[in-house]
């Protein structure tokens, strides 16, 4: 009976632990995780299908294939390390393998100290997935790659702003053209390639709307070369659109040389100083009410003043 009993236990485990290793499927993807990140699979399975549908709304491509989400903790990375240690380096938190149809999300362990939002994190790479395929392959410069990328994953935080700003101010804003160089350039020339990127994917959409981006990127998977399918999929070339962009980022920033000039400096102080004062007298004038209600205190400086019969004002 003891045996019996042993016997079940052991393949009531076995099955458990089955279930908990099995792939989780959705509709569009296929989970790979160890027991610790089962419930991380099952909060992403039930959001992935949405972010999904907006990305392939906005490219207008739908790949047919399933796409595997291997979520990868330490020991699973330690147990394939021949394989896992190439795709995916210790300083990034995942990565797209296209010609396998899989996305390495890393989550546990060193992430390069950044926040772990694995929404976000996942919907970057599958805008990666989903337009290398749109695109069938051609070039297209990195700044649409991941301008699109990060639009798409609503990853726009405030130091891209400040970096913007400060290029801005600066007068060393680079043009489009020469920014693939920088991805991988210093870290604030990296960081403001990803800030322009996403900026002028943003006023596209913003300022031409969804159908022509995706008309633009159906005709780059056609065989056109991006920047004459822009031209046919715009109202305008890429150069006189590039402008139009860079005229209203220098606009947004317009008031900053102002601001941070010695005029602009005085200025500010000034008026800071004028209001502390006017806040100043207007408590002041508080205080003596609520003690002359509260005290009945007397300030006779301000009774008024007999002054004589008030003579008549002549027009």
């Amino acid at each position: 009976m003891t045996n019996i009993l042993m016997s079940g236990y052991i393949i009531s485990s076995l099955f458990l632990l089955f279930l908990i290793n099995s792939p989780l499927e959705t509709r569009h993807f296929e989970f790979s995780y160890s027991a610790e990140d089962q419930k991380l699979a099952r909060e992403l399975s039930g959001k992935l299908e949405k972010i999904r549908d907006e990305i392939v709304a906005t490219i207008g491509y739908d790949p047919p294939e399933k796409i595997e989400i291997l979520l990868a903790g330490p020991e699973r990375i330690a147990a394939e390390e021949s394989t896992l240690k190439n795709w995916i380096p210790p300083w990034i938190s995942a990565v797209a393998i296209p010609e396998k149809r899989m996305v390495i999300l890393k989550t546990r362990g060193q992430r390069a100290g950044l926040p772990f939002e694995p929404e976000n994190i996942l919907a970057h790479e599958l805008v990666h997935m989903v337009l290398g395929p749109a695109t069938g392959h051609h070039p297209i410069p990195t700044w649409l790659n991941e301008g699109l990328a990060m639009f798409l994953a609503r990853e726009w935080k405030f130091h891209h702003t400040f970096i913007l700003f400060k290029a801005s101010i600066s007068g060393t804003l680079p043009r489009l053209s020469g920014l693939d160089q920088d991805f991988s350039g210093t870290e604030e020339e990296v960081r403001l390639a990803y800030g322009l990127s996403f900026s002028f994917i943003s006023f596209l959409l913003e300022s031409f709307g969804k159908d022509r981006v995706r008309e633009w990127i159906g005709r780059i998977g056609q065989g056109q070369a991006w920047e004459e399918a822009f031209s046919e999929s715009f109202p305008k070339n890429f150069s006189q659109v590039e402008n139009e962009w860079r005229k209203k980022l220098k606009l947004r920033y317009a008031w900053a040389p102002f601001i941070f000039s010695g005029t602009g400096v005085w200025f500010l102080l000034t008026l800071l100083f004028l209001l502390s004062y006017l806040a100043k007298r207007r408590r002041s004038g508080q205080t003596l009410n609520r003690w002359r209600q509260e005290e009945g205190y007397y300030f006779p400086e301000e009774e008024e003043k007999d002054d004589g019969p008030i003579n008549p004002t002549i027009h």
